[in-house]
């Protein structure tokens, strides 16, 4: 009896619509782009926070080189990863 369901749910699988094998496709899809999406998110709050440590551990000379002052720098260092001050655009969420 079991072996007989599979076989049925197996015929029915392989005959689908074009329609319901664009669905399928799509619901592997979605969480694939979700885990791009958050993987990116993870390089990106990584990226930040390396660079406001290089920017904490320039020297006076070196800031004044790129038109900062020690003290902002410090402002900067001392920002948690996730503060950007970018606007959120949800026209740059990935479509699915």
């Amino acid at each position: 009896m079991l072996l007989f369901v599979f076989m049925k749910i197996h015929s029915n699988a392989t005959h689908s619509s074009p329609i319901t094998q664009q669905a399928g496709l799509a619901a592997r899809v979605r969480p694939l782009r979700l885990f791009q999406s958050l993987w990116h998110a993870v390089l990106r709050a990584r990226r930040i926070s390396r660079e406001r440590d290089e920017l904490t551990a320039m020297s006076a000379h070196m800031l004044a080189d790129i038109g900062a002052s020690p003290n902002d720098a410090q402002m900067e260092g001392a920002r948690s990863f996730w503060d950007t001050r970018e606007q959120f655009d949800p026209s740059q969420l990935p479509r699915g």
